[in-house]
């Protein structure tokens, strides 16, 4: 028997459920040919996810690599324009398909930064936005839902995010793996060149509480908290700071002069 499901909100608990959200994220640069203007950025980060019943003090274990590419699965979909264009200083632009390994140095730095995806609004197509799939068990199958906003994190290897949606707030942590990257020729109609640099992006979702401490985390308080929690190379959604009960705000006890 399988260690994940398939979520469906009649037979499940959200917030003992981590969502573990697995895809390419890339960056398409798409540069004029004449170079006189600024290249023109889009993130794009698509997938399927997978729910872990993760409510109890076990750590919870990612799913193999090769079971998100389950079609059944439920899917998400994100993207968004850049303006101004990300800083090229420190990596990806010089880069060439000869040289690019993929493997480490600048190619993977240059994707360390914050990215904001807001108004999911499955109806339309924006320039940014946050889709994703759920069955809700009522007959209906896979239906597609929206962020009200997501602020996701970069560093390194690891990712972290922060948002909300009609279900409740959320924190997320997960990692970032792999390098590749791509040429596509000049369109002759446009003149346009577009170069696409993709890594892995694995993220646990956890729902909380609204009056959970943590709804009210920023970014960098979020991965301060999961750093710290990383012992012993467990992954980064069993860090105390993802777990499933409700963290309470501390009470200031006012000492009596």
């Amino acid at each position: 028997v399988p260690s994940y499901f398939l979520p469906r909100r009649a037979a499940m608990s959200w917030r003992d459920t981590l969502f573990v959200w697995r895809g390419p994220f890339s960056r398409v640069t798409a540069r004029p040919e004449n170079n006189k203007n600024n290249p023109a950025v889009t993130w794009q980060w698509e997938g399927t996810w997978i729910g872990l019943d993760a409510g109890g003090k076990d750590c919870a274990k990612a799913p193999a690599v090769a079971d998100f590419a389950n079609n059944a699965l439920p899917k998400f979909r994100a993207i968004a324009y850049v303006t101004p264009p990300a800083p090229m200083s420190s990596g990806p632009a010089s880069v060439s398909p000869q040289n690019a390994s993929g493997s480490s140095g600048d190619c993977v730095g240059g994707f360390d930064r914050v990215y904001s995806f807001v108004g999911g609004d499955h109806t339309r197509r924006t320039l940014e936005e946050m889709q994703w799939q759920l069955d809700q068990g009522d007959g209906n199958g896979l239906a597609w839902f929206g962020d009200d906003y997501i602020d996701i994190a970069v560093e390194n290897d690891l990712v972290v995010a922060v948002g909300g949606n009609a279900f409740g707030p959320f924190v997320a942590a997960g990692y970032v793996s792999g390098y590749r990257y791509r040429v596509e020729q000049p369109c002759q109609v446009f003149r346009i060149a577009n170069t696409t640099e993709t890594r892995d992006v694995t993220l646990a979702r956890r729902y909380l509480d609204t009056k959970d401490l943590r709804a009210s985390w920023t970014l960098d308080t979020l991965k301060r908290e999961i750093r710290s929690g990383m012992i012993n190379g467990t992954h980064a959604w069993n860090a105390p700071a993802m777990a499933a009960a409700t963290m309470k705000k501390c009470s200031v006890v006012k000492r009596k002069r």
